[in-house]
């Protein structure tokens, strides 16, 4: 059983609470955030844009203004990825109106909690549905939204579905895909002879959409994944 402990860091709450104008509850969860002084209260309670740190100190900043200056340019779509909680919502408001301000074509997306992730492990696993994900393309983030969701299959740079695909799934008796390009196809019609099961993505190509058992409402990257194993587990 977890053990909790009152942070009670000391300061005079009432003081500060009356300096501010907050309540003495607000000043006693600031000095338990270690902030202490009038001027560092003060900041951050009431900072300006003028105390924010550069911009510029951020890894490849110049590169990211680079690129997104060339695509503003060329009146290209931004889409915005945000976050879940406040501060990612936050955040994807406040990078929105900044594009906006500069003339760029920018929109927004905040994925759904269960049906972009975090419930497909415990969806999966317990009905015997292990995911593995084949992709010819190399990811740090796709590296890291694996963990995230607990998944451990995850293999990158594959220049041959197939044969990675027949490595994986030699020992398993039924198989499902879901894909939407053209190189997906190899792999989607092997499992479908082989009495598998395909799907695909809304948005996926014609062809793909055409030959798959499954066609969700979502497109990739916005629900299909968790949509085809809610279909499968029906």
């Amino acid at each position: 059983m977890e053990k909790w402990v009152v942070c009670a860091k000391r300061a005079d709450f009432q003081k500060i609470s009356q300096e501010f104008g907050i309540d003495p509850v607000i000043a006693r969860l600031i000095r338990n955030r270690d902030v202490e002084g009038t001027e560092n209260i003060r900041s951050y309670l009431y900072g300006t844009l003028k105390e924010l740190p550069s911009p510029w100190l951020l890894k490849d900043m110049d590169k990211a203004v680079e690129i997104l200056q060339e695509k503003i340019k060329e009146h290209r779509k931004i889409r915005i990825i945000g976050d879940y909680d406040i501060d990612g919502v936050t955040s994807t408001c406040i990078l929105l109106k900044g594009f906006q301000r500069l003339g760029a074509d920018a929109d927004t997306y905040i994925p759904d909690r269960i049906k972009d992730g975090y419930g497909i492990h415990d969806i999966a696993i317990p009905r015997g549905i292990i995911p593995v994900i084949i992709t010819g393309r190399s990811s740090r983030i796709l590296e890291n939204r694996c963990k995230e969701l607990g998944i451990d299959l995850l293999f990158q740079a594959v220049s041959n579905k197939t044969e990675k695909l027949k490595e994986v799934t030699q020992n398993l008796n039924t198989v499902a895909y879901i894909g939407d390009d053209l190189n997906d196809l190899p792999c989607m019609l092997a499992i479908k002879a082989a009495g598998g099961i395909i799907g695909s993505p809304k948005n996926a190509t014609v062809k793909v959409r055409d030959i798959s058992n499954f066609v969700s409402e979502f497109d990739g990257g916005e629900g299909a994944v968790r949509d085809f194993i809610d279909w499968l587990v029906k």
